[in-house]
């Protein structure tokens, strides 16, 4: 196929018709992947997702980036959510962190716009309350590596009142970059390599509707990547991933997914966008 100097910057009809017919798919999975950088292009298809992926590398500035994409995301989220323009003028000041309204987090803007309108604040709390976003860390070294997907879903849920989760990890292995020289993929170049296989775990996942909660052992005060499923009918609630008595005894919180009742969802399968914010 040609390379469209332009198809990166689409106008906002074609667009809309590639969105539409996306959702119309006979397909059973649409896997979206979606470039660096906080358009509205960027954000308007990662937010068309089911199932919405942010892969980061355990750098400060991935984890940054990552951050900020999510928070983008997420208010352009909530501008869509309504055609209040008192609520979409309140979703623009916002975004700027130097706005003279008090405005400094995602909570504080949902709050101020059920104030000046109730219909429209409510309908911003539904899409903050089923916006999930799940976090992969990429080229992970060690044990330190693994709980940066940790610290951004508790970013997530301290700055921007969002219920995150963290998919998985991959390793950093030799056998990736060897398999982008010859244009294969890993899992069938190196299909035995460790991170053949975190990719596959984190697949497992995916479809089971898994993530990892973090554990704490009580003796040591580590913490223990441990599994957690953010599937449960009901809210939050804790339990303990270890045999009774075990040293190793971890607590994980279980995410309670609300229902997003505006998104029409196939029977088949699910859309899924996956971005990996990349270093300035």
């Amino acid at each position: 196929t040609r390379d469209l100097l332009t198809a990166a910057n689409i106008k906002h009809m074609q667009k809309v018709r590639i969105l539409k017919k996306l959702r119309n798919l006979d397909v059973d999975v649409v896997l979206i992947d979606i470039g660096a950088g906080t358009s509205f292009n960027s954000l308007d298809f990662f937010l068309l997702s089911d199932v919405a992926i942010l892969a980061a590398v355990p750098e400060p500035s991935s984890i940054e980036n990552g951050y900020r994409f999510i928070k983008s995301a997420l208010y352009r989220r909530l501008r869509t959510a309504t055609q209040s323009p008192v609520a979409r003028e309140l979703v623009d000041l916002a975004t700027d962190p130097k706005n003279d309204q008090g405005l400094r987090t995602p909570v504080d803007l949902v709050a101020r716009v059920e104030r000046d309108d109730l219909e429209a604040g409510a309908a911003m709390r539904r899409e903050m309350a089923s916006f999930r976003p799940r976090f992969v860390v990429n080229e992970v070294r060690d044990e330190r590596d693994v709980v940066v997907g940790h610290h951004l879903v508790a970013a997530c849920r301290r700055h921007l009142g969002l219920r995150a989760s963290y998919t998985g990890y991959v390793h950093f292995e030799d056998a990736v970059w060897r398999a982008v020289r010859r244009r294969r993929l890993v899992i069938t170049d190196a299909p035995t390599s460790r991170a053949a296989e975190d990719i596959r775990q984190v697949t497992r996942d995916l479809l089971k509707g898994e993530s990892l909660g973090l554990g704490y052992c009580c003796t040591k005060g580590t913490r223990i990547p441990t599994r957690s499923w953010d599937s449960s009918p009901g809210p939050p609630a804790t339990r303990s991933s270890a045999p009774t008595g075990s040293p190793w005894r971890c607590t994980v919180r279980t995410p309670w997914p609300p229902t997003r009742s505006s998104t029409r969802r196939s029977s088949r399968g699910c859309g899924a966008a996956f971005t990996t914010p990349t270093r300035p």
